[in-house]
This record gives structure tokens, sequence and C-alpha cells, in this order.
């Protein structure tokens, strides 16, 4: 694993792809080859074989601005919810965006979206967790538990004059440095709308 990039001994599910990486490429995850395949004859357990040996195949590259993973990590996420795949994907999105539009203190069930209105920036904040409690396939948000302090850094081109809570209208304390406007959003109950003005 290199440079923390991907969680370490970390299984894949589905199958990849056998690539080797061309001149310049840098190698962001290694594969470990299983000491031997699982077959009939060779079973150890129910987790996976204990690993042999690094492959000559990557995991995962960079080079020139572009990224490749050599498995469906979308799929298998969409698949097996690994908090893994997504760690792998984020962090691969960081190397490849270092500094984003939107950056947020908040858990991963919170979205995000950023909306231009005239000369404003609206920062929207959306934070349930449904859960699925029947057999219908159906998710429910039955409890908002609400957060607090979150921190939101915003890419502007020059520092707002205002920032608030909106409809509230409530001025919040804000900081800009370097081209970000960074602000604490006091509580998110289930939905928050920041307006950068």
């Amino acid at each position: 694993i290199s440079e923390g990039v991907a969680p370490a001994d970390h299984v894949m599910y589905e199958k990849g792809v056998r690539v080797r990486p061309a001149k310049g490429t840098r190698v962001l995850a290694e594969i470990l080859e299983p000491y031997f395949e699982r077959t009939w004859e060779h079973f150890s357990s129910h987790c996976q074989t204990p690993f042999d040996k690094v492959s000559p195949f990557p995991a995962a590259t960079i080079n020139k601005g572009v990224a490749y993973i050599s498995y469906p990590v979308f799929a298998a996420f969409g698949l097996h919810a690994s908090p893994a795949y997504r760690q792998l994907v984020g962090n691969v999105i960081d190397l490849l965006l270092p500094d984003p539009l939107l950056c947020l203190d908040a858990p991963t069930s919170t979205e995000t979206s950023v909306m231009l209105q005239g000369k404003r920036t609206i920062v929207h904040l959306l934070q349930y967790c449904p859960e699925r409690r029947g057999s219908t396939g159906i998710d429910l948000v039955e409890d908002i538990v609400p957060l607090y302090d979150v921190a939101v850094s915003l890419k502007l081109d020059k520092a707002p004059t205002r920032v608030y809570v909106a409809p509230e209208e409530e001025n919040l304390e804000f900081r800009y440095e370097d081209g970000r406007c960074l602000v604490f959003v006091p509580e998110v109950a289930g939905h928050a709308m920041i307006v950068f003005e």
C-alpha cells in the first residue's frame, strides 16, 4: 500500500484486471497474492487465504492526472458496502483534486450541493440516516439526528461580505484565507442552507 492511499490488507471480492504500470506511473495500491488459490483441495477457514507475496500487477495507479483502479470498485461497493472501497476512491480523488470546491467535516451520510445564484453561493447540507426496516426494499427516515459545529470550507475567488444560515438569516462568523472561506455551521437538523454573499 502506497502512502496510506488504500486500507492495508483489504480484500477485493470481485475479479480485477491484471495490468502493468507504464513508465512514470505511480503505484497507489498493490495486490498481494494469496499463498494458494481456494479450491476444494485447499481451504483456509472462512477468511481469505494468507498473503504470500506482492504481485507485479498494481491495484491502483496514477499518472499525469489520470487514476486507474483495476477492480470494479463502484460495483463492488454497491454489492458489499465496504468502507475500504469508499476510502480508496476518496483518497484517489483527493490526489486528483487536491483543492476541491467544498470541504466538509461531517459523517459520510452527509450530502452536499453548491449553487451559484447571482453574486451569492449557496451550500446545502443534508444529513439523514435512512434505515431499511421492512422487506419492501424502501429506506425510511424516521429520526433526525442533528450535527453540531460542522466545519465547511468553500473555495471562493474573493472574501464574502457576509455568511449566514438561510432562511433565518442568522449571521455566521467566517475566516477567509488562501482563497477559501471557513465557517462553522452551528447545527444541521436534517438540512442547513449556508449563504456566502
